[in-house]
């Protein structure tokens, strides 16, 4: 494919043009004017290639007649003018938009590379796929709903290879909390605020939500 649309770039006077694959499961091919660039969908291919090739055939020219469109009389769109340039390129009638929801893959789960967990019994509360963005520091002021006295200023954030070898626990269900493969938890976090007639120090707990 690459090299058919060099091909085609080539003979279309489309130059500073390039090609490339994308990972859009929504769509087959788009066409970036401001970038100059061509991409169809990796996984549009994959699934076509073998089995109907006129199909990428069609799209490619699809996205050609956007460069052209625009190259040339700077049209943006699905238009009267694109339209004219499906007809030179072979492609008339061509529809304006291609769902791909035929082929689209089922995304796989991303793996968990962080735990949260109790720096002192392991006990695991929760993974995640990507770091929180808590610090260290907003932790020790952080702990798991229902469970404050024994897991506040416990818990810490480790990758799991950090973990291998060690006895982890995984915490059971707790209400207002959610673990592992569900895809909330809620954390409470004290929150210091002086009273306004100086008696003290009063702690309110506020509840914040991490999507995973």
């Amino acid at each position: 494919m690459a090299v058919w649309a060099a091909a085609c770039f080539e003979a279309l006077g489309l130059a500073g043009w390039s090609y490339g694959t994308d990972r859009a499961i929504r769509r087959l091919g788009c066409c970036r004017a401001g970038q100059r660039r061509i991409t169809l969908s990796r996984y549009f291919l994959e699934y076509y290639l073998p089995r109907d090739a006129e199909v990428v055939r069609r799209t490619l020219l699809h996205e050609l007649a956007h460069a052209l469109a625009w190259e040339r009389q700077r049209s943006p769109g699905h238009g009267r003018v694109w339209r004219s340039y499906c007809a030179v390129l072979g492609i008339p009638g061509e529809r304006a938009t291609t769902r791909c929801d035929d082929f689209a893959p089922a995304r796989p789960p991303r793996p968990m590379r962080y735990e949260l967990v109790h720096d002192t019994t392991g006990e695991v509360f929760r993974r995640y796929a990507t770091r929180p963005r808590r610090s260290a520091a907003q932790l020790r002021h952080c702990y798991i709903p229902g469970r404050r006295e024994e897991t506040l200023g416990h818990l810490v954030v480790r990758k799991l290879e950090e973990m291998q070898g060690e006895c982890r626990i995984i915490a059971p269900a707790i209400k207002g909390c959610c673990y592992a493969d569900t895809p909330k938890m809620e954390i409470c976090r004290e929150v210091r605020s002086q009273k306004d007639d100086g008696q003290g120090t009063e702690f309110r707990s506020l509840c914040s939500h991490d999507e995973r």
